[in-house]
């Protein structure tokens, strides 16, 4: 089928490839694909919700990142799991906008933020800087700093979780999904967050919980797209 072809040039013009489902995301690598049949994605780090995905679970996305600076988003299913190698159908469902809704709750956390991962690959010495944790949801936050950030590059930013048992602030992962518009010095970023363990993502649940008196916006951000991320 023509369309094969197409989504076989994709995968071949990939510069990487991340997993995604149910608010967990892996970075990894396709092992093996055969146009019409299946996708063999190689997992590179693996954790708890890795291992309790079903057999058969439906909407599981691949998110393709071409050399060309493209994101792809497709939908697939998974058919078998032999970790770090799961084994999904052929993805022949690409997603144009994909929907996510979370409670929105809005803060004030000053927090330092270190680029770790630049969506060309280019990453020179340490870039490091401040920002200002806007709100947050189970899913991300928003940042205000004066970093110049791309879509797509990965950053580490502390969220401050002193309303939450244990108190103290966790490290936490995430990948840029908004660039907002430049505001004086500094500009506010979507950012999602990637690859928490069960017991940070347990204590942001938690923060929330706790944050329940404040008014809750439901925000639907398009994670391929230029509507706001949550």
């Amino acid at each position: 089928m023509k369309n094969h072809g197409r989504i076989m040039d994709v995968f071949n013009n990939a510069a990487f490839v991340t997993l995604e489902f149910h608010g967990h995301q892996y970075r990894g690598a396709v092992a093996d694909i055969r146009a019409g049949e299946y996708l063999n994605f190689k997992v590179e780090n693996i954790d708890d919700g890795l291992v309790r995905v079903p057999i058969g679970y439906d909407f599981i996305l691949l998110r393709v990142f071409t050399i060309q600076g493209k994101l792809v988003v497709y939908r697939t299913q998974l058919k078998m799991k032999k970790i770090p190698l799961l084994l999904l159908d052929f993805p022949e469902h690409e997603v144009k906008t994909f929907i996510r809704i979370h409670n929105r709750y809005d803060v004030n956390m000053n927090t330092p933020i270190a680029l770790t991962r630049r969506v060309n690959g280019l990453l020179f010495g340490n870039i490091n800087g401040l920002g200002t944790i806007t709100n947050v949801s189970q899913g991300g936050c928003a940042i205000n700093t004066a970093l110049r950030l791309e879509k797509e590059d990965t950053i580490k930013c502390f969220l401050d979780l002193s309303n939450s048992e244990g108190g103290m602030s966790v490290a936490l992962k995430g990948d840029v999904k908004r660039v907002g518009k430049t505001a004086g010095r500094t500009v506010n970023y979507g950012v999602q967050f990637a690859d928490m363990t069960p017991p940070v993502s347990g204590r942001i649940k938690e923060f929330i919980k706790r944050f329940s008196s404040k008014t809750a916006v439901t925000v639907a951000g398009s994670m391929a797209g230029n509507a706001e991320s949550s």
